[in-house]
């Protein structure tokens, strides 16, 4: 009979992940961020939002543009996918800061901010 090693799909592990580490070793991505955060004035986004007396609360402007922007490096254009890649891959992550946009707000801030 054949001896196999002993597997566990029931296993429960926890897995550190530091988010910087992840994204240096992206120098796209880590260029994406370094422009976003010190480079580019996004004050123009904040005229646009009038929730600052009532209504919700909404995604900085920064982390959506670093998602999309590092989507279109990689070919992907789709808001859906955008969406789904801030959930399921690091990179993502991290330059969404953990935050999950649905695919209707990036599509939304796509269409709203394409002249920006």
């Amino acid at each position: 009979m054949a001896n196999y090693k002993h597997t566990n799909p029931n296993q429960v592990e926890f897995t550190v992940i530091d988010y910087r580490k992840q994204l240096e070793a992206n120098p796209m991505a880590m260029a994406i961020e370094e422009i976003i955060d010190t480079k580019i004035d996004l004050k123009i986004f904040d005229k646009q939002f009038k929730n600052d007396e009532t209504g919700a609360s909404a995604y900085n402007p920064k982390i959506i543009l670093k998602a999309i922007l590092y989507a279109y490096t990689r070919g992907i254009i789709g808001s859906r996918r955008i969406a789904k890649l801030c959930e399921e891959n690091v990179i993502f992550m991290t330059l969404a800061e953990k935050q999950a946009p649905h695919y209707t707000y990036i599509a939304a801030f796509v269409h709203k901010f394409e002249d920006e």
